[in-house]
Order: C-alpha cells, then structure tokens, then sequence
C-alpha cells in the first residue's frame, strides 16, 4: 500500500477539515431535535395533567352524587322490612366503595361507570320495594279481614305473603346474578326469591274475589218498549225513531268486559280466579281453560277458552237476574197502580168526611128528632124504666150513622164493649139486649187518623154534641145548638135515660 493510500483517511478527520465540520453540524442539530422534542413532551404532560384536574374534578362531584343517589331510606309499613331496606343499601354502599377504590388504583373510568349504573338500577329497584311491600302487605291483610282473597290464590303465595308479613325471620338480601334478590321461607318452609324489581308487582299477582252479584245488577237494567211491556233480555230498546238501544245482554257483557279490562297484572288469571269464585271451577281447571287457545275459522288466535266459557256462564247469570228484576219491575208497576188507587181512595174518603162534617153542624142546627136534641122518655116504660132497647139503640144507630159514623160499638153493663150486632131481620142482637148497653163508641171510616169517642146514653145533649163533634174533627162548642132549644129540650134541661 503506498504512503498515500496508507493515511488519506486519517487526513480525512484532521481538525477543521470537512468531514469534521460535517459531523460537528449534525450533533449540533440532534441537540436541537432532541430539545425541541423534550419540549413537547413537557407541554405534553403539562396539559394532560391539567386534563386529568379537570376531569378528576368532575368526576369527584359524579362520585359524590353517585353515592347520595344509592343512598336509599327505609320507610315501610314494616319495621323488619325498614331493616331489610337499611341493609340492602349498606350493601350497595360497599360495592360503591369498592369500585371508588378500583378507580384510584386503575383509573379505569369506564369500568366504573358501567358497575355505577348497574348500581344505580338496583336502587330503584329498592326504592320500589318500599311501595310495593306495602301495597302487597296491605291487599294481604285487607282481603284477610274482610274475605276477599280469591280462592284461586296459589297456597304459595299466600304463605309467602305470611312470611313477609311476619317480617320474613330467615329472609334476606342476596346479590343474584347481579340483582338485589330477596330470599326467604314461606310459612310453610318452602323457600322462596323475589328480586327487588318485582316487588311492585306483588300486589297483582293477588287475586281478589269480586262482587260478581252486585257488578251484574248495577249494569242491567230492564228495558221498557214504546208500549210499557218489559223487553227480553236478549231484545234491544227502540227509540222514536227507530234507532235501536243496547240490549241488557249486551250491558251485561261490557260489564265483564271492562272488570277484565280493569284488572291489575294478568288478565288471564282475573278470569280464571272468577271461574274459581263464582262458577265452581278449581284452579287447576281454571287454569287448564286459560292455557286452550280459541281460533277463528281461519285460524286466527282470538282469546282463550277460560275467557269463552266465563262469557257464557256470565250472561247465564245475568239472564236469571234479569228475569228477577222484572218480577221487581212488574212489582213496582203494581205498587205505584195500588198507591194510584189508595191515594184515589184516600181522596174520596177526605171528601166524604168532609161531606160528614157539614152534615153534622147542619144536623145540630135542624129541629127535627135526634138523638142528639131528642127527648128519651118514648123508650121508657109506665114506671119509667128502659123496656124498649131495640128501639133506643137502633135510634142511635142510625142517627150516628146518618152523619157518617157507622164505625159503632155497645158497652155493656160489664163494661164490655161489643160491635153492635144485629140480626137478619136489622134487630139489635139479643145478647147485646140482655147485656144492659150503657153506651155506644163510634168512629168514622172516613177518618182513619180519628180516635174513638165513647158516648154514654146518660150524657147531656151538650155532652153528645160535642163528642160527635170530637169524633167528627171538630172544635167543640158551650152549650146545644138553638134548634136544640127549639126542639124537645128547653136549655138546662136534661131527660135522657139513665140506666142503673
């Protein structure tokens, strides 16, 4: 190798030659690059920094308002269940806690965001509890007190529903599947789970047992045609012009409609307990019809057969109270008829005391013989004793009944008091006769309010004036009327029979 070839590359990087100069240049420029990027990165980790304040801060009130919204507060009708509400939530709260720690230690905020509404949904859930428990609890003992359970309510579920109210000794929270689930023991020591989110819906699972009776006669009516004759039950009214009504049949048909319709839960079971209830079917049965579908003639599902054969039983019933509203109606027609004709008849009878009344006061002012103005002594005999009773009672009698008082009655010497009897031939009864009459009590027909009057044959014609008048509604008066006066009587004298 020669000396040139030997050391051309040592002159190569001699100082100040090119290659140095070169080399130095691009040191000086990595520097530069290396620099620059340190620079960055700091303004890098400045600002993420500065991003993760704001974010931390944010999500530091998110946490502080995730807790207070899994806070949940034990306010039920039962203070075991306020425990096991109080419990619960001091579970979540732990759970809470846990992934608040998780976020620290990973700063996974998506994993705890999905955990946190899992969460969250729970509590609702729980806070639905305290409705639901009561509703149930309360449905429950109701229909114990006054025996409304449905006998189609399962044996399980009421003796679930004991448990719970006995504030469920061996129940308890459990997290299932990731659900807040309530497990415990029945009454009967079959066990039992109701998640937290069902417990709204307990209420319905129970069953009531309708007043099947009075739903049916509050919605039938029986119908009247334009003539007044009770239509049938299958036959609708027709109005003025033509338009046809709805038939009780078809009434008694929405009815059941609409209490179907209106029921809470499943519909199925609402007709299957009233089956059970009131048609004499058992659940089993019951339950049997509800699970047959019923198709049209194309094949077209339109209900079950549960719902069918209640239709059929339902309008049965209400066909036969239907035909016993129209014996009422029918009733009633004959009532208001027989009201009709007693106020007709009560009518007419004011009329005729009325008539009585005036008869009277114009009989006190007529002269003429009566008893009322009339000297006793033609029934006496030569010694001066009554001999002629027949006479002295029919002369009563039928002056009395000349002014409308033919209600007549004899009280005897005894003071027994007969009706004034009288034989085929119109002669007063012998028994009457030998009795002694002392007196006669009279009423008038005419006046159903009016009492009773007695009066004695012995009485002055004052007296016997004014007990007419009592009996007749009349105000009494001092003193006989002046044809009185004018008659057989002078005034102060007094010459009726008295019998000893």
């Amino acid at each position: 190798m020669d000396t040139y070839s030997k050391y051309k590359d040592a002159f190569k990087y001699a100082p100040g030659s090119a290659a140095v100069q070169q080399m130095v240049g691009q040191s000086i420029d990595a520097a530069i690059e290396e620099g620059e990027q340190k620079r960055k990165d700091a303004e890098e980790r400045a600002a993420n920094r500065r991003k993760s304040e704001i974010l931390n801060y944010s999500f530091a009130k998110q946490k502080a308002k995730d807790l207070d919204d899994l806070n949940v507060m034990g306010d039920t009708a039962s203070t075991d269940y306020n425990e096991m509400l109080t419990a619960s939530s001091r579970q979540i709260a732990d759970y809470a806690g846990y992934l608040n720690k998780e976020l620290k230690r990973t700063g996974d905020y998506d994993t705890y965001a999905i955990e946190m509404a899992k969460l969250k949904t729970q509590v609702g859930a729980l806070k639905n509890v305290k409705t639901g428990v009561n509703e149930f609890l309360n449905a429950y003992q109701t229909g114990k007190i006054d025996k409304s359970l449905s006998t189609y309510n399962s044996e399980g579920l009421i003796a679930m529903a004991e448990d719970m109210l006995n504030g469920s000794p061996e129940g308890g929270w459990q997290n299932i599947d990731g659900q807040q689930v309530w497990v415990g023991k029945t009454v009967q020591g079959e066990p039992y789970r109701v998640s937290a989110s069902e417990f709204q819906n307990l209420s319905k699972r129970l069953q009531k047992k309708e007043d099947v009776d009075g739903l049916i006669d509050d919605a039938i009516k029986v119908n009247v045609g334009s003539d007044g004759n009770i239509l049938s039950f299958d036959q609708a009214p027709a109005g003025e012009d033509g338009t046809l009504g709805v038939s009780a049949s078809e009434v008694a048909e929405t009815a059941l409609d609409n209490l179907i319709k209106s029921a809470p839960g499943n519909k199925d079971q609402k007709v299957a307990s009233l089956l059970v209830d009131h048609f004499g079917y058992t659940r089993k049965e019951a339950d049997a019809l509800a699970n047959e579908p019923v198709e049209d003639e194309k094949g077209n599902f339109i209900g079950n057969r549960a719902e069918e054969v209640l239709k059929g039983l339902w309008l049965d019933k209400a066909r036969s109270m239907y035909g016993i509203n129209q014996v009422a109606v029918n009733n009633e027609k004959r009532r208001k008829q027989d009201q009709y004709y007693q106020h007709q008849q009560q009518a007419a009878m004011n009329l005729e005391f009325k008539r009585n009344q005036q008869e009277t006061v114009r009989a006190f002012n007529d002269p003429a013989a009566a008893v009322w103005n009339q000297d006793m002594t033609k029934f006496k005999s030569d010694s001066g004793s009554i001999d002629n009773f027949n006479g002295l009672l029919g002369q009563w009698q039928a002056d009395l009944s000349r002014i409308g008082l033919t209600a007549q009655k004899i009280k005897l010497a005894d003071d027994t008091v007969v009706p004034a009897r009288v034989t085929a031939d119109g002669a007063i009864d012998e028994q009457i006769i030998k009795g002694k009459p002392q007196g006669i009590e009279v009423q008038n027909p005419s006046n159903i309010a009016g009492p009773a009057v007695y009066i004695p044959f012995n009485a002055s014609p004052e007296d016997v004036q004014n007990l007419i008048r009592q009996a007749q509604g009349l105000q009494p008066v001092k003193g006989v009327s002046a044809a009185t006066e004018q008659a057989n009587y002078t005034q102060g004298q007094v010459n009726l029979p008295i019998f000893n």
